[in-house]
């Protein structure tokens, strides 16, 4: 926020914000980990142990020095070494609506500040995505796609929504179109 205190009509700046609101948005909740019976008083659930492969009698399962709720709190496997999978991670994850809202208000002063920028409506897309707004973002993307109708960038959006909301003969489509306009598009 310094930043914008000394350069406040910079819309990057206001981007950059909005995409750490976003990666602070999503947390792993010590609750979820925690809910039922644990045994061994790791701050691991028993039954989020069986899901891990972590031991419900032992509280440190991979005798790393630190105990398995710890671990899954850190996003680290308590049953070996490294970090969860982000599937096992999801079922301990959380997003924190307040600062996705936070995120959306910095991306739509980006937008007001400079409205010929497609990266602040490819942002604010994803940001209302996660806030499960989808009819919102699709808006967003078509709003954008009408104002760039050449960037290949905020069509790749539209073609990502269409596949992840299973429109998938519209998603091609838009997938031709931006293989059209840049071949080598990834």
């Amino acid at each position: 926020n310094k930043a914008i205190e000394n350069d406040g009509k910079n819309p990057a700046l206001y981007i950059q914000l909005a995409r750490a609101y976003v990666n602070a948005s999503e947390y792993i909740d010590p609750e979820t980990i925690s809910a039922g019976t644990d045994s061994d008083k790791d701050g691991l659930a028993d039954s989020k142990e069986q899901l891990l492969g972590s031991n419900p009698s032992s509280t440190d399962s991979n005798s790393n020095g630190v105990s398995d709720g710890d671990e899954v709190e850190a996003g680290f496997d308590p049953a070996g070494n490294g970090r969860l999978t982000s599937a096992q991670q999801a079922a301990f994850t959380k997003v924190d609506q307040n600062k996705l809202k936070e995120a959306e208000k910095a991306l739509k002063k980006a937008i007001e500040l400079k409205s010929d920028l497609p990266d602040s409506y490819i942002e604010l897309a994803r940001v209302l995505e996660r806030s499960n707004r989808l009819a919102d973002a699709k808006k967003q993307l078509d709003s954008a796609a009408a104002l760039f109708p050449n960037n290949a960038d905020v069509k790749f959006e539209q073609g990502r929504l269409a596949y992840n909301q299973k429109s998938y003969s519209e998603a091609e489509r838009i997938f031709e179109n931006v293989l059209r306009l840049v071949p080598n598009h990834a």
